[in-house]
């Protein structure tokens, strides 16, 4: 609810908000304000965090397929990730830190909906993650030209804004089909759901065809 000092034209995220996972917020308003509107305009930095978050979504979709790259995820459970840090003299209070904002934020961040959360390193470094309130999202650290990993033919890592129309027919029908499968979704991940309705008026009648059948 700040207002932007750089009137929406700012390149740089957000900082100083008072939450670990203030990524997440950031990211679940970017996809709402853009489906605000009807060609997806919006601030720059919006475009920036939703692209980058679709970027990590399909580096997920196709993970199979590029098992030869440097990059690799992680899974974690929640409940023994805590247990483990609460159990650890130097990360107890860490540990009882993180337990108290998962309380506190529950029902804003779906946090009693999940029980794990996967990260995708590249080269040991977190590059983005799953997220329980817009299923993926990039790191704030996400920075062109840092990542030489490709998430479609000559278009790498974090080095082009993109929305979800402008990207591979297969991750298109994937991220629909998923939706409609599981449509709590539609309820947990309300703003990736606005999204995705607004996008779908951009889609080709082919692609609209072969979502629907």
């Amino acid at each position: 609810m700040i207002i932007d000092p750089n009137a929406g034209l700012s390149q740089k995220p957000r900082t100083a908000i008072p939450s670990p996972f203030a990524q997440m917020d950031l990211v679940k308003n970017a996809f709402n304000r853009l489906a605000m509107s009807t060609t997806l305009e919006g601030e720059v930095m919006d475009k920036l965090l939703v692209s980058n978050a679709l970027d990590i979504a399909q580096l997920f979709f196709n993970f199979g397929e590029m098992k030869k790259t440097n990059y690799e995820w992680l899974n974690g459970t929640k409940d023994k990730a805590l247990s483990d840090l609460k159990n650890n003299v130097q990360h107890a209070l860490l540990g009882e830190t993180i337990s108290m904002f998962l309380e506190q934020d529950k029902e804003a961040f779906n946090f009693d909906k999940f029980d794990k959360l996967y990260f995708l390193l590249y080269e040991n470094k977190v590059i983005g993650s799953t997220s329980p309130i817009t299923l993926f999202m990039a790191t704030p650290n996400a920075q062109p030209g840092k990542y030489p990993v490709t998430v479609e033919q000559n278009i790498n890592l974090f080095d082009s804004v993109r929305h979800l129309h402008c990207r591979d027919t297969r991750f298109i029908k994937y991220l629909y089909a998923m939706f409609n499968a599981y449509p709590q979704l539609k309820q947990y991940c309300g703003e990736v759901n606005a999204y995705l309705v607004r996008v779908f008026e951009l889609l080709s009648a082919e692609i609209r065809n072969e979502i629907f059948n």
